[in-house]
């Protein structure tokens, strides 16, 4: 027996409801995705998941104000050659630029870091705001400690240090398989609950109430009509 007082407009969603609970969603929770299809996914896509070999980067930069003259970039290159001796002054315990980037670096996110600016990932460079003579020499790196000459970039001059450098590597099936799991079951539940709106669409008599449409307000005004316009003429 249905409440006095209820809607039919809610009688029609519990009736939804349980029509969807013993079709549609028995249907999805009887849905398995099995540890074969699961590899087969990571084997086909193993190149989807290939971490790329990346360097750690610490840098110094002299700013150079645009349309500078030649004796203000000689000065930035000067400045830029005190930063190189220095720094290679540190020795092998010091993996950064320490200090000198805070005396020397103009680069606010970097400088009180020892000129840290982090990881940069081969074949990436797109993805970084860094003047592009860094992101090269970090690459041009044959080994961690390595110091790059003192470069002209677009908008100063630059001291380059690699950190760290860290080879590309295939992440494994192990840490990877239980979200391609996820991933395959969610897909197949998307899957199931597409084809059983399509299925129900085809068997269901789709009824439009004009009388239902005339009574929901526009939401805009009617556009005004306009006369008639002649044809464009043609170009001469």
């Amino acid at each position: 027996v249905w409440p006095v007082k209820m809607d039919p407009s809610q009688i029609d969603q519990i009736l939804a409801n349980q029509y969807l609970q013993r079709t549609l969603r028995k249907q999805q929770q009887a849905l398995t995705v099995a540890d074969a299809e699961v590899r087969a996914h990571y084997d086909a896509h193993v190149a989807d998941y290939i971490i790329p070999a990346r360097r750690r980067v610490a840098m110094v930069q002299i700013r150079v104000p645009a349309g500078a003259a030649d004796d203000v970039w000689a000065n930035a290159m000067e400045r830029g050659e005190q930063v190189l001796a220095k720094a290679r002054k540190l020795g092998p315990a010091v993996p950064h630029f320490a200090e000198i980037a805070r005396e020397y670096s103009e680069d606010q996110a970097s400088r009180y870091r020892g000129g840290m600016i982090g990881w940069i990932a081969e074949g990436q460079k797109d993805r970084y705001r860094y003047d592009p003579v860094v992101l090269d020499a970090a690459m041009a790196a044959q080994k961690a400690g390595d110091f790059s000459p003192v470069l002209r970039g677009q908008d100063g001059v630059y001291v380059v240090r690699v950190v760290d450098i860290e080879p590309q590597r295939e992440r494994p099936f192990e840490q990877l398989a239980t979200g391609i799991h996820q991933r395959l079951l969610q897909e197949r539940i998307a899957d199931a609950e597409q084809a059983f709106r399509k299925d129900l669409l085809k068997r269901v008599r789709v009824q439009v109430r004009e009388d239902e449409l005339e009574r929901i307000d526009p939401l805009a005004p009617p556009a005004e009509k306009q006369p008639p316009q002649p044809p464009a003429m043609p170009n001469q």
